[in-house]
């Protein structure tokens, strides 16, 4: 300093009595009117207590059970602890200083079971990081002049809550007994689904239910509905088998592209597939099953015209003598 003629701020450590103590010491050197230096002028604070903190904020900020990251106004990252380090892929690369929006977008590009992912559906983005998922939680940073100086982000522990709540949901959605699809979940599909040209929809319904129900009773009943269920799940996709309730059951065949004519072929093989299954699998002697069938022509029809023309066609069967299926047709 006194050769370089420059002012000097430095730490250093100082023992007094059995004790250290640390000091910011700002020196700058003293000139006579030549230019010469005579000496040197200082002052020390005295940071020992402030050092200390400071290092029980960082082991606060390490021990945290969630992962944090605080940015600045520019989502440019600032600090993190451990936990959140560890959630992103190449935990180890330095991640100060980059932007945390461009990396959490990163992220939702790769998204697959293996690889960390954003779920932005909710009101707060969800982070699936493996078997765990975070909830993304944020909120501004003030200075001590209460001006806003950045964000925190808090990476929230939220895998036993979205366990079960997708377990409720699902079972919301599913038969309890026979454990397919139930009407709700037809309700939910019919509303979030197209139904385009070369869609198709089968109801199903097993005959004198009732009167074999009153006359071998509810667990034969059941055990009935259970095995009828099985013929539906082994020969059609389960996502598109729904329970309708009591003894009826529907199955929608989504459009693959082929014309209404031959998704009404497709369902009227699957019609006779069913039949000839529940009659070859004697789940009872005597049970049989009616069948409806309807395929979507126009591109502006709905699920819920669909339903009901296969419905009439269910209704057609019935009194053909039941143990057979019925296509809808225009009436004249």
């Amino acid at each position: 300093m006194l050769r370089e003629k420059k002012n000097c701020l430095f730490d250093e450590t100082v023992k007094i009595k059995d004790s250290f103590r640390k000091f910011k010491t700002y020196k700058s050197p003293v000139f006579d009117r030549d230019g010469r230096v005579l000496g040197t002028v200082g002052v020390a604070r005295d940071v020992t207590d402030l050092q200390n903190l400071q290092i029980e904020m960082n082991i606060l900020f390490e021990s945290l059970p969630f992962g944090v990251v605080a940015t600045d106004k520019n989502q440019r990252i600032t600090a993190m602890n451990g936990k959140a380090r560890n959630l992103f892929p190449g935990g180890d690369a330095p991640l100060l200083g980059q932007d945390f929006d461009a990396l959490l977008k990163a992220l939702a590009k790769r998204a697959s079971p293996q690889r960390s992912r954003i779920d932005r559906n909710g009101h707060e983005p969800l982070f699936v990081e493996r078997d765990k998922v975070f909830k993304l939680h944020n909120e501004n940073l003030r200075d001590v002049f209460s001006e806003f100086a950045g964000y925190i982000y808090l990476f929230l522990d939220v895998t036993e809550d979205h366990r079960r709540k997708k377990e409720l949901i699902i079972d919301a959605n599913t038969d309890y007994l026979t454990k397919l699809n139930n009407r709700r979940k037809l309700h939910d599909f019919l509303r979030n689904t197209p139904c385009t040209s070369g869609t198709s929809m089968l109801l199903a319904d097993i005959d004198d239910f009732k009167q074999m129900n009153d006359t071998y009773g509810h667990d034969e009943g059941d055990r009935i509905l259970v095995a009828f269920s099985e013929i539906l799940r082994t020969n059609f996709d389960p996502e598109n088998i729904f329970r309708l309730g009591g003894d009826e059951f529907a199955v929608i065949f989504p459009a693959t592209g082929q014309s209404a004519q031959t998704a009404l072929e497709c369902a009227r093989d699957a019609a006779q597939k069913i039949i000839a299954e529940t009659e070859g699998r004697a789940i009872h002697h005597a049970i049989s099953v009616s069948i409806g069938i309807a395929a979507a022509s126009d591109q502006e029809e709905d699920f819920g015209a669909l339903f009901k023309k296969a419905d009439v066609a269910l209704y057609d069967a019935k009194c053909s003598g039941k143990n057979t299926w019925s296509a809808w047709s225009a009436r004249p």
